[in-house]
């Protein structure tokens, strides 16, 4: 957003607010649906220091589904791996921040499991360290991952689809690239959410989360909409402009 508040300070304003507002949204949809817990793969703030109004929107948030019975289970991206979550005060009540000292949370019959980033960068696989898939139980991989490699973005604790397909999980709830995709198997889904609301014009589109509904016929992924503010991409004729002013 900084950038942003340089070209034009009413743009960033608002795109604060939308970010806030699409969390609001993304608790709401949670409570609403009745969902087991809300997964965040990391980069839940975007520096190792996070300002005070955005640590108390957050928690309020997080209250709200902790009071719904709903656990937050985080884990540490790339972004917020060296941030003190505790700065400004414990987490709320129901807030598991996964890592390697804990990489496994049980929550109504599922063991959650994910290894955050201990550094800004990881430069190999955190695969090898998650656990073993938990017989007799759902298994969820919370993983934030560059996995083979994305367009504009660096390789960060990158990991092939097939090692993470069969890794033996039910689903991987991936972090790190801003843009919406799947990958399945036979066994498994993996779903990289992208991004709840984009923060410039290069994250097109409206955000999202992905509501994630698994039981003894498979698994199964459906998009909801949260973004308040979307960026798109228009083409427009200037083949008929004859000035600079025209073109404008």
């Amino acid at each position: 957003l900084r950038s942003q508040a340089l070209r034009d300070p009413d743009r960033a304003r608002r795109l604060q607010g939308a970010s806030r507002l699409a969390l609001a949204r993304l608790v709401s949809a949670a409570i609403e649906e009745d969902v087991a817990a809300v997964l965040l793969a990391g980069d839940i703030f975007d520096n190792r220091v996070g300002d005070v109004t955005s640590r108390v929107a957050l928690a309020t948030e997080l209250r709200r589904l902790s009071r719904a019975g709903i656990a937050t289970v985080m884990i540490r991206g790339n972004h917020d791996a060296l941030l003190d979550y505790t700065r400004y005060g414990p987490l709320e009540e129901g807030v598991v921040i996964l890592d390697a000292a804990r990489p496994t949370l049980h929550v109504r019959g599922v063991a959650i499991h994910g290894i955050g980033f201990e550094e800004r960068h990881v430069a190999s696989s955190l695969l090898p360290r998650y656990p073993a898939a938990e017989p007799g139980l759902v298994n969820i991989g919370l993983m934030h991952t560059s996995l083979g490699g994305a367009e504009g973005h660096d390789p960060y604790a990158p990991c092939s689809e097939a090692d993470l397909l069969g890794h033996g999980y039910d689903y991987w709830a991936l972090g790190h690239i801003h843009k919406r995709f799947e990958r399945r198997s036979e066994t498994t889904l993996a779903v990289m959410p992208g991004i709840p609301q984009g923060r410039h014009a290069g994250e097109t589109g409206r955000g999202s989360a992905t509501l994630v509904e698994i039981d003894a016929n498979g698994v199964r992924a459906r998009e909801i909409a949260l973004g308040a503010v979307a960026f798109e991409t228009i083409d427009v004729d200037l083949a008929r402009a004859a000035s600079l002013g025209e073109r404008q």
